[in-house]
């Protein structure tokens, strides 16, 4: 519905000579809006569109730290539509138009990037790329962007033979999650976490970390997308031990 809002403004837009003070907004943010609105109801192509358009918009050389924001999102979107390989491109002009120090946002554009390495099997890179948004990350007191780091961190570590370094990276960012983290950081880190367990031969162990996230989930107020994930994990645990009226149920 949102999104439906935000897009028919942008059709309004050309016909309101004051169209930016009447929204409070220019319309690079109006399409950054619809561009999020998109990607969350899964019109990947549809996000990424939008979000070039908003790009369009903009003066990167006036406003880079903006810009930079926008192509971070690009390189999100770019994966979530299956073209992780034009998202690199993207998260690094992100980190061509930040200043070289550590900061808040420049953690946040290599966490993210390591995350589609991560995601892609590419450990070795995931587990650098991870370790050095891990260090920014902490050197700004960037708590939240640390935690999904060490999430990665932990993953591609463990793909790359190291399961129980993995794990106790997993673990941790796990439990500090459950302060500061949103509800799908908490819910992909117990993800992850369950999925190296039984990488390693433990599916009773990954079982307890998925019921006790998912009974977790259930009393939050705001809900996640990997929440089905999550009990699809569950279904697929239970059923490779044998326990197929729990898991039918």
């Amino acid at each position: 519905e949102a999104g439906r809002h935000y897009e028919r403004a942008l059709e309004l837009w050309p016909r309101v000579p004051d169209a930016e003070e009447r929204a409070g907004m220019d319309r690079a943010e109006v399409l950054r809006h619809a561009a999020a609105c998109a990607n969350a109801r899964g019109e990947e192509t549809r996000s990424v569109a939008l979000i070039r358009e908003a790009l369009k918009e903009l003066d990167e050389a006036a406003e880079p730290l903006r810009a930079a924001a926008l192509y971070e999102r690009l390189g999100n979107f770019l994966r979530a539509a299956g073209l992780s390989d034009e998202s690199f491109a993207a998260f690094d002009r992100a980190l061509e138009l930040l200043p070289p120090e550590p900061s808040a946002q420049r953690a946040h554009v290599l966490e993210t990037r390591a995350r589609v390495l991560m995601l892609r099997d590419e450990y070795g890179a995931a587990r650098d790329a991870a370790a050095g948004a891990l260090e920014e990350a902490r050197a700004v007191g960037a708590e939240l962007t640390e935690l999904r780091a060490l999430n990665t961190l932990g993953f591609a570590s463990a793909g790359l033979g190291e399961e129980e370094q993995g794990i106790a990276m997993l673990r941790e960012a796990l439990e500090r999650s459950q302060a500061v983290a949103t509800p799908g950081d908490r819910v992909r880190a117990a993800i992850n976490l369950a999925e190296l367990l039984d990488f390693a031969g433990r599916p009773a162990e990954a079982l307890d970390v998925v019921r006790a996230e998912a009974e977790a989930a259930v009393g939050r107020p705001e809900r996640s997308s990997y929440d089905v994930f999550l009990r699809l994990q569950e279904v697929n645990l239970l059923s490779r031990m044998g326990r197929l009226e729990e898991a039918r149920d």
